[in-house]
């Protein structure tokens, strides 16, 4: 009996791996259409609008400025994100959003189906801010496991657009990991941008038309309401008033976080905001934000510097980047062994180790205390660019990502800036493998185990390294 349970839970794990991985098997070319269509000029334009930036750093004050807007909605909210847990930031998120919504701001939102899956047990949360007439919750490619070609498809994008004048977007999950400085967080990056004046086709328009074109279609989607299917609405009257005294806790305790800002005052005027995306099907995709990040890159004509937590490239994208090293210094910033925490990302660094030290890129290692979890460039000292999309072929060929685009000298200086915090700090992998750290830190080495297991897990799955 035991031999046939275990045959059985065999073919069941073989069934899903290689269901879940054969939409995904054959990595795309962009279309010569798309790249018709592409024109770089937009990038470096200046349009109608009048429109100021602010790159977020800490992530405390992510998580404030988001509430504070929430606080000080009017009409609209529109919320996209990977994954939106309920702990003790996704509470403070869910009960300003409740306020919100109890004052008649419309409210939209799109989630990851991913959530449901980390969130079990707590759906009913969802279920409770859904239940306002005026809050629409949808889910993106909800993951069930008898259908393993739903499980890889996902939407990592994490944006959130308000009254249609203020804008967030980054690589923050909405969960204390990303939103908070204490106990295990990564460092992450958001860039806020508030309109004084809008302009037709702006970076707020393009958000929208991109969020509506995901929110609208009902065969990748679901409503929270038929998603959520261990939940149900017979806690929503309690979930809600619980949240309300966490609104007003937290109001009385921080009054200064739901203070109205003056944007105008405090954020650095820039000419034109863009956006980058990747289709928005579920499968394998044509890899548009990668080959519009690329293009923009070799339009470079003084520096390229990117961030990004992890490195897990094909020919192509080794390619590029050697391509851009070559025409420009180029640095890649990413984690060392020892402070990434993604195990893919860990034992795929060390295997491919060399291949990148030949690229010609100079590769600064994070000796910060935490992981790093941020995804940005800059280009010249003009370009500047905050998003979702990690160097990896997910990001590429798998997933949705999205990546805004600043052009402006100010902002850019301040992000540069702000990327020296990492970088001041940082170790350097040199030519021929050694390490050095300019700063005199001393340099921080993976356990021998965490690196074993990073490197098995690799090859293990290297047959499936195209979903990494």
């Amino acid at each position: 009996m035991k031999a046939k349970i275990i045959r059985v839970l065999l073919g069941f794990l073989i069934y899903i791996i290689v269901f879940s991985s054969i939409p995904y098997m054959k990595q795309k070319n962009v279309s010569d259409r798309f790249k018709e269509k592409f024109d770089i000029n937009k990038f470096y334009g200046k349009d109608n609008s009048s429109v100021y930036a602010q790159i977020i750093r800490d992530n405390d004050e992510a998580r404030v400025e988001k509430i504070r807007t929430i606080e000080n909605a009017k009409e609209k909210i529109i919320l996209s994100n990977y994954r939106f847990l309920i702990d003790s930031t996704g509470e403070d998120f869910m009960a300003s959003l409740i306020e919100a919504a109890s004052r008649g701001v419309k409210i939209d939102i799109i989630l990851d189906g991913n959530t449901l899956f980390m969130n079990l047990g707590k759906n009913n949360y969802y279920l409770a801010l859904d239940s306002f007439p005026n809050v629409h919750i949808k889910i993106y490619n909800p993951m069930n496991p008898l259908k393993p070609w739903s499980l890889m498809g996902r939407m990592h994008d994490k944006y959130m657009i308000v009254d249609d004048k203020i804008a967030f977007v980054g690589g923050r999950n909405i969960a204390d990991r990303f939103m908070q400085t204490k106990g295990k967080y990564t460092y992450d990056w958001d860039v806020l941008v508030y309109y004084d004046k809008r302009s037709r086709a702006d970076a707020i328009d393009q958000l929208k038309d991109y969020f509506y074109d995901i929110y609208n279609n009902g065969h990748r989607n679901k409503d929270i309401k038929d998603a959520a299917i261990f939940a149900n609405n017979r806690k929503n009257k309690e979930i809600i008033k619980k949240l309300e005294n966490t609104y007003e806790s937290d109001k009385v305790k921080n009054p200064d976080n739901y203070t109205h800002r003056d944007y105008k005052k405090s954020l650095t005027k820039v000419k034109s905001v863009n956006l980058i995306a990747n289709p928005i099907n579920v499968y394998s995709k044509e890899p548009e934000a990668f080959y519009q990040i690329i293009e923009l890159m070799k339009n470079a004509n003084e520096s390229v510097d990117i961030h990004t937590p992890y490195f897990i490239g094909n020919d192509l994208m080794y390619s590029s980047l050697e391509e851009i090293a070559a025409n420009v210094p180029t640095t890649l910033f990413t984690n060392s062994p020892s402070s990434g925490v993604n195990t893919v990302g860990i034992g795929d660094y060390i295997i491919h180790e060399k291949k990148l030290r030949n690229l010609g890129v100079n590769i600064l290692e994070n000796e910060k205390e935490s992981s790093y979890h941020g995804k940005a460039f800059t280009i010249d000292d003009n370009i500047s660019a905050i998003g979702s999309f990690n160097w990896d072929m997910r990001s590429a060929y798998v997933d949705t990502e999205i990546m805004l685009v600043i052009n402006g000298e100010d902002f850019s200086r301040e992000v540069k800036n702000e990327f020296n915090y990492y970088e001041k700090d940082a170790s350097i992998l040199l030519e021929n493998g050694d390490r050095t750290n300019l700063s005199g830190k001393k340099i921080k080495k993976a356990n021998f185990i965490k690196k074993l297991i990073a490197v098995l897990f690799v090859i293990l799955f290297y047959p499936f390294r195209f979903l990494f």
